[in-house]
């Protein structure tokens, strides 16, 4: 007889985890699904997929320019943080650099820029820079923010640590804090559990709006210029 394991029961009443209704909460479906269950899929809601079967549909995935540039996937975490401190983003720029910074890990007929540099001008007048770099394997991997303001600047690190030191007012700040996807996932079931919308960490008015300033920085990526924001 096959038995469930402690460790997938909930603690407390111990309710089996594989008995709850679950949930994607972020699935990049290039990856994540074979593009024949995406055919079939869109096929039972009626929606029309960009390609006429599997094969296809999977060599759309890898095209740089069909499948959604390269600022969504590699830079949308950054623009969201951005957008969550300093506002929405009315005009961005955006310039890439195709220089030997991934070594072996680039495949020899990849459009991808090993660097991407991004320039939000944000509507408080503010602006921010997010930066990608495509490095090799082995290479240490960091995920950081400076934020500098009128008196105030503190230094954060967000992978592999999470931690965030400077001055605001002339008040050193030393802060620890654990992996932030631990704490979106606790304010999402807590948000779920009241039912209220509006306590999950991003909305899908700021998903909105994230969305809009990445494909703006792909066109500003395409087009070398400056380009304004539009957000329904």
């Amino acid at each position: 007889m096959n038995t469930i394991p402690t460790e997938y029961r909930l603690e407390g009443d111990g309710t089996s985890i594989q008995s709850l209704p679950k949930i994607s909460l972020h699935d990049h479906l290039d990856g994540g699904l074979r593009p024949q269950s995406l055919i079939e899929l869109a096929d039972e809601i009626g929606l029309e997929v960009p390609a006429p079967d599997a094969e296809a549909l999977g060599t759309w995935f890898t095209d740089q320019a069909a499948g959604g540039g390269q600022v969504l996937e590699r830079a949308s975490h950054g623009i969201d943080l951005v957008q969550a401190i300093g506002g929405p983003a009315v005009r961005v720029s955006a310039t890439g650099a195709n220089v030997p910074l991934a070594g072996d890990d680039r495949p020899a007929d990849s459009e991808i820029d090993d660097v991407l540099a991004l320039t939000l001008e944000l509507e408080r007048g503010a602006v921010a820079t997010v930066q990608v770099v495509w490095q090799r394997t082995g290479l240490p991997r960091t995920y950081e923010l400076d934020v500098i303001g009128d008196g105030a600047r503190v230094e954060c690190v967000l992978d592999p640590e999470f931690n965030a030191k400077g001055n605001a007012d002339g008040a050193p700040i030393d802060l620890l804090s654990g992996h932030p996807s631990e704490r979106s996932m606790q304010r999402f079931l807590d948000a779920a559990r009241a039912g209220d919308q509006s306590a999950v960490a991003c909305t899908p008015s700021e998903a909105t709006a994230a969305l809009a300033t990445a494909l703006a920085c792909e066109q500003a990526l395409k087009s070398g210029g400056r380009v304004d924001v539009v957000c329904a």
